[in-house]
């Protein structure tokens, strides 16, 4: 099999890294032609103190896109227990029917925080909801899978178009692993399941304060048709800015970009 090498946004950090390495190779060696032994040693330290916050911030970067591949992977292995609970189809007879030619298709409609006391976020909390999936079309769809997530991100690192990205290479493979896994939804019912954030760090928690991270709510939805065609649809949304008592109250819902 030939080796092929995807090019994917931690290889971008990394030859950054590489890069920033090589530059500070290039003023060492400035240093040295420096005269006086004083000037030389500051200005060794400034490159070893340039180095080591370069390497931290890269670091850190790499880490949040582990988070969320991570996170991509914890839903994958909990396919099983969000596609295939009978009781999660019903008919909903008095809902609107949007009828095309292409047959059947899933839409998000409705999604709901669960709290069990006040709408406070706390540090070591974990963030759910659940959320609503209907077919609106005008033919059944087969093989219905569906996969939720919720994840606080530093803003910063992690636009919204890194995490679409992340996100739909997630789901298409993930559908291809448990393909005939889901059941069929037909036309006007309704597939819902539950997503569930990590424990909120203190750092998350003051992010979502400041604006300085975001709590991402995104849903993958994958069907067939009957010429077994498949389909794929995403939904991303975020808030951010909360204020000082971090009241869910308060949050604002954005699509992503």
């Amino acid at each position: 099999m030939p080796f092929t090498f995807v090019w994917s946004p931690p290889n971008t950090d990394i030859a950054i890294a590489v890069a920033n390495f090589f530059i500070q190779c290039g003023l060492a060696w400035v240093g040295l032609k420096l005269s006086h032994w004083k000037h030389k040693l500051f200005f060794f330290l400034m490159v070893i103190v340039g180095a080591v916050f370069s390497g931290v911030a890269v670091k850190r970067g790499l880490d949040s896109g582990a988070q969320v591949s991570a996170q991509l992977d914890r839903i994958e292995k909990a396919v099983s227990a969000t596609t295939q609970r009978p009781s999660t189809a019903k008919s909903v007879p008095n809902g609107p029917q949007y009828h095309n030619d292409s047959g059947g298709f899933m839409q998000l409609e409705k999604k709901e925080i669960l709290r069990t006391s006040d709408t406070l976020l706390r540090v070591g909390e974990r963030f759910q909801m659940n959320y609503h999936l209907f077919n609106r079309g005008n033919r059944p769809v087969l093989d219905t899978q569906s996969w939720g997530m919720l994840i606080c991100l530093d803003a910063k690192k992690n636009p919204d178009s890194r995490l679409m990205t992340v996100l739909r290479k997630g789901i298409e493979d993930a559908y291809t692993k448990f393909k005939g896994g889901g059941p069929t939804i037909g036309v006007g019912q309704e597939q819902w399941s539950t997503a569930v954030s990590e424990p909120l760090t203190a750092e998350q928690l003051e992010g979502l304060k400041k604006g300085t991270y975001k709590m991402y709510f995104t849903v993958g939805m994958a069907w067939n048709n009957e010429n077994h065609e498949v389909f794929y649809s995403y939904f991303c949304s975020w808030f951010s800015d909360l204020n000082s008592s971090a009241d869910l109250k308060q949050a604002v819902w954005h699509f992503c970009n």
